[in-house]
């Protein structure tokens, strides 16, 4: 399940430069973080390996964060930079929350 929230951190991170929102400041880098942090923590369950969820705790959190930003930091007004942190964050809130709630366990 950590690709596939590497894929959404990846994605998030690069949205305003396709969308073209990168002029705004705060939509930019609440992407860039937020989007970062998904895929370290990603990338940390890749290469450690082991079963603890705190992972999907933070990948998680960052999509809750993410979805509730446009409302907190006032760049709602921006259509394209809201949805895209929505949508992103949904999903995150998803796919981790799925994987704490099936208690799916990775093969070795």
């Amino acid at each position: 399940m950590y690709w596939i929230t590497g894929i959404l951190g990846l994605a998030f991170a690069a949205a305003p430069f396709v969308f073209g929102y990168s002029s705004n400041t705060i939509a930019l880098y609440t992407s860039l973080v937020l989007g970062a942090a998904v895929v370290v923590v990603s990338a940390i369950e890749f290469f450690n390996g082991d079963k603890e969820d705190w992972e999907y705790w933070a990948a998680g959190i960052a999509g809750g964060i993410a979805a509730l930003a446009p409302f907190v930091f006032g760049f709602s007004a921006h259509r394209q930079a809201m949805w895209t942190s929505v949508v992103a964050g949904i999903l995150l809130i998803v796919f981790a929350g799925g994987r704490l709630i099936t208690g799916e366990q990775k093969a070795i």
